[in-house]
């Protein structure tokens, strides 16, 4: 019997685990068009103009490159994920560029960009 309740325990908690992770995602989006955003607020401003629910400014990075401002938007989960690739594709400002699973690298990454 102890050894069941520790089975389940441990299996509960594996899956509520790769639950909470495994779902949320990096969204890397870039601005297309006129739309020429000369900031990560500004960029991040655009994005949540456009979908149903705010990206707070501790879930999202941008990065200045050669053809303009980069944004990486996490999003807490694949209905959120859903939302932003179906905006996207009608955008005239946004354009999504890639989507992939959110790792403890890139999370990292984030924070040190935050400080």
């Amino acid at each position: 019997m102890k050894h069941t309740i520790y089975l389940m325990l441990l299996t509960t908690c594996l899956l509520v685990g790769c639950t909470s992770t495994s779902s949320r995602s990096v969204l890397c989006v870039a601005p297309q068009g006129e739309f020429k955003p000369e900031s990560e607020s500004e960029l991040l401003s655009e994005l949540n103009t456009q979908i149903p629910f705010a990206i707070s400014p501790e879930n999202f990075i941008s990065k200045q490159k050669s053809n303009g401002l980069v944004g990486w938007a996490v999003v807490e989960n694949d209905e959120q994920k859903d939302i932003v690739k179906t905006k996207m594709k009608n955008s005239t400002t946004l354009k999504l560029l890639q989507v992939e699973a959110l790792t403890p690298e890139f999370e990292a990454e984030m924070k040190q960009h935050k400080k």
